[in-house]
Formats: structure tokens, sequence, C-alpha cells
């Protein structure tokens, strides 16, 4: 990932990340598919490299802004009916096959990749976009809710 930003560059780097990281991901894997998610490559391309990360940094609006890239703990935040939307829901309004939790924004916004890489913020209905790789991680660093490509609901969200 050789495009990341100085600014999110730094921020990982904080948190402990590296060029060339890889973690053992295999626990995280069992948690999610025990939690009913389904894995793919691109999951286990990104959980292999951000994995345990966390981030605590201020974004573009000067908000101070926490993300976990740490399974376990993104899993014990989950409430009730949101797993059911990451699988079912949400990549029906994305227009994606396969959608999968990676981590979790200031507790309550969940973050997922879909099988392509692009990384999405979710959260009760909400779709932001914010981009594959590098760019998802320059975009959710630097930048605010606001800054994010929203994904329009479809009509029968809600329904």
């Amino acid at each position: 990932m050789s495009m990341i930003s100085g600014a999110a560059k730094a921020v990982l780097q904080k948190a402990g990340w590296y060029e060339g990281r890889t973690v053992s991901i295999q626990k995280s894997i069992h948690l999610l598919e025990n939690a009913g998610y389904l894995i793919f490559d691109k999951v286990e391309a990104f959980l292999t490299e951000f994995e345990g990360l966390d981030l605590n940094y201020t974004n573009s609006l000067g908000a101070d802004m926490f993300v976990s890239f740490d399974i376990a703990w993104s899993l014990s935040k989950a409430r009730l009916y949101e797993k059911d939307l990451i699988v079912e829901d949400y990549p029906r309004a994305i227009g994606c096959k396969m959608l999968t939790l990676i981590g979790r924004e200031n507790t309550a916004t969940c973050l997922a990749i879909n099988e392509e890489g692009t990384i999405y913020t979710l959260n009760d209905g909400y779709i932001l976009e914010a981009g594959k790789g590098a760019e998802a991680l320059n975009n959710l660093i630097t930048k605010s809710y606001k800054e994010l490509k929203q994904v329009p609901m479809p009509d029968w969200w809600g329904e």
C-alpha cells in the first residue's frame, strides 16, 4: 500500500502498522465465521495487514476519532440485528455479492469490505463509501463523513 498519504501513514504507524506487516488472523476468521460472516480473499488480505490496530486521530473537521480493526472487539459491540444487515441488506443496497465486517468506527459505525475490496462505513441505514485500499484508509483517516461518497438507500430499505 505505497499510496497511503503522509497523514494516514502517521496514524497507522502510531497504532503499530508498518509496510509489510502480517499477523495471524486464524482467531479472527474463526470469530467472524461463528458470527455468520462470509470470508473471502479481500477480508483475509485486509485483516492480515491491519487486524488488531486501534487508530486514534483527529479528522478534517477537528473531531476526535477512533477506528478499531480488532475483530473480537468489533464483534463484542455488535447490535442484535447488525450481522443480518451486513450480510443480507447492505450488500443488496450497495449492489455487491458479499460484505463482511472488518472493524468499527467510534463503536456504533461498522466498517465492512466487499468482494472487490471497497470499504464502507455502515450505520443504521447510512452507507458511506470510503474507497479501496490506500484510498479507503486515506479517506477514513483524513476526511469527515460529509466528505465520503454516500450510497443512496433503495426504496425497499426499512420495509
